[in-house]
């Protein structure tokens, strides 16, 4: 799993993740029913493609907290 969540976003976040990974060539499945958000919400991609697909969302989370902290 590249993403793993049970809080309030987690559907909004996994949704993010996929796009963000397809952008770049990753294939991703959200997994997870908004139906039952309870069961939380992952993001899962090819074992294959794995460290690539930690390695982009890592970086995708840092440049978000980066913008994030310009704009206080």
């Amino acid at each position: 799993n590249v993403f793993s969540s049970r809080a309030n976003d987690a559907e909004m976040e996994a949704i993010s993740i996929q796009a963000i990974l397809e952008a770049s060539g990753i294939p991703g499945t959200v997994i997870g029913s908004a139906q039952f958000p309870s069961l939380g919400f992952e993001v899962r991609v090819p074992k294959t493609r794995l460290e690539e697909a930690l390695t982009l969302v890592s970086e995708a989370r840092q440049s978000g907290a980066e913008v994030e902290g310009e704009g206080a």
